[in-house]
């Protein structure tokens, strides 16, 4: 059994064991799977795990004889990260330790964000495995510090902390630029959703998904990506693409009451995942876009998905016992999640585990 199912195992695992003999210690469960997960990334063996790593270590030896500033200026777009990579290797701290930092950071992250807000944090965290976050970790480790300080601005957002949200996201920008991807969503999450908007939306998704080709053209050249012949496609609508389709046409039959309410979490949540939708038309042409568009796996859809199978309406109107059919169609998604997407995981870092101590 590789590392990956045995994390899935441990997630499963603990929460029957909390929901048994531990029902109210949701804080308990949320810190050991953070735990857990921050270990088997921060422990391991970077030299054949994380495609990106390598050369993020050779920035690490090259800034540890530079000043502050110098590290600073390193790079044009992840002044933060280097001058975070100057402070440790200042400290002398040895790389496989910085990585286990960084680590502990994204990991305890989600896992604050998920404790504060998911109604199901179990289904959260197999969210956060199942659409490629977690395995993202460990290589993308500039953008995952960005996409960490971003659920830290959306907190912020959510308590009308306009201030310190917008010193988040600067922070967040400077960690990696994708991180702008969050701004579109500040600018309408609090907007009124009505009938119109919804039709707006759809008419929205509908362009954009007959000229994808001409629009994913477009913006691959104005993101200016190095590699558009490797990752240019014949725009094809993949699996994840459908199953945010099938979540959204759910999400609206069963809350579309409490998503016309104005400011109510069902109405921001229904935004963010529109604008997810309308991203992952694209992902098909580059894989910035792909990567653009966990933020909003991570942060918005681990949230949505377990708050529609919780709510009040979908016991109303698809189950009458509230407990164990409740919780057999939570299974259902969950074993559909595993089998589309767990099941065929990206890569090897994950299925060809190995801690930093053992042979390479």
């Amino acid at each position: 059994m590789n590392i990956y199912n045995g994390i899935v195992l441990w997630i499963i695992g603990l929460n029957i064991l909390f929901s048994c003999a531990f029902p109210k210690k949701k804080r308990h469960y949320v810190l050991l799977v953070s735990l857990a997960l921050a270990l088997v990334c921060g422990l391991r063996q970077y030299q054949t795990l994380g495609v990106d790593l390598g050369r993020y270590y050779r920035h690490f030896v090259e800034i540890g004889s530079m000043s502050f500033l110098e590290s600073f200026s390193y790079s044009d777009d992840s002044s933060f990260f280097y001058a975070v990579n100057w402070l440790f290797s200042m400290l002398s701290i040895d790389y496989q330790w910085f990585i286990a930092a960084m680590s502990l950071f994204c990991c305890f992250s989600f896992g604050w964000y998920v404790k504060k807000y998911s109604v199901n944090p179990m289904l959260s965290f197999f969210i956060y495995l199942g659409m490629g976050c977690y395995s993202f970790l460990f290589s993308g480790l500039r953008q995952s510090i960005a996409m960490a300080v971003v659920l830290f601005a959306i907190d912020s957002y959510h308590r009308k902390k306009y201030v310190r949200c917008g010193a988040l996201f600067l922070t967040a920008m400077f960690f990696h630029p994708t991180a702008i991807v969050i701004l579109p969503w500040l600018l309408v999450s609090k907007k009124p959703i009505n009938d119109m908007v919804i039709l707006t939306y759809g008419v929205l998704l509908v362009v954009c998904v007959l000229f994808r080709v001409q629009l994913g053209r477009l913006m691959t050249l104005i993101y200016k990506e190095s590699y558009l012949d490797r990752y240019e496609s014949r725009g094809e609508i993949g699996g994840t693409f459908i199953l945010i389709v099938i979540v959204l046409a759910l999400y609206l039959f069963i809350n579309k009451k409490r998503i016309k309410q104005k400011g109510t979490e069902d109405a921001r949540l229904f935004h963010s995942l529109i604008i997810m939708l309308i991203i992952q038309v694209f992902s098909s042409f580059s894989y910035a876009f792909t990567r653009i568009n966990l933020y909003y796996m991570m942060a918005s859809f681990s949230l949505l998905v377990p708050r529609m199978l919780d709510s009040s309406t979908f016991s109303k109107r698809f189950i009458k016992d509230r407990g164990v059919l409740r919780y057999a169609v939570v299974l259902v998604f969950m074993l559909v999640m595993y089998r589309l997407f767990m099941g065929h995981i990206r890569g090897e870092d994950l299925l060809n585990y190995r801690f930093f101590w053992q042979s390479m």
